[in-house]
């Protein structure tokens, strides 16, 4: 993702957006703390400053 805009970002997460909620569901077992950690991971993942992200994406 390190060179998509951020509204590439954004339409990549959209499209993700009901896997990964789908997921949190698993875990979680409520849709409601589902959407709320996928949103929260979303807004996290643009804090980090770009070398750090480049570390999550090749640990």
């Amino acid at each position: 993702m390190r060179n998509l805009s951020p509204a590439d970002q954004r339409d990549l997460f959209l499209a993700y957006f009901f896997l990964l909620v789908a997921v949190a569901y698993q875990m979680l077992g409520s849709v409601a703390n589902a959407e709320d950690w996928v949103q929260h991971a979303w807004h996290h993942w643009g804090e980090p400053v770009p070398s750090m992200r480049a570390e999550v994406q090749k640990p």
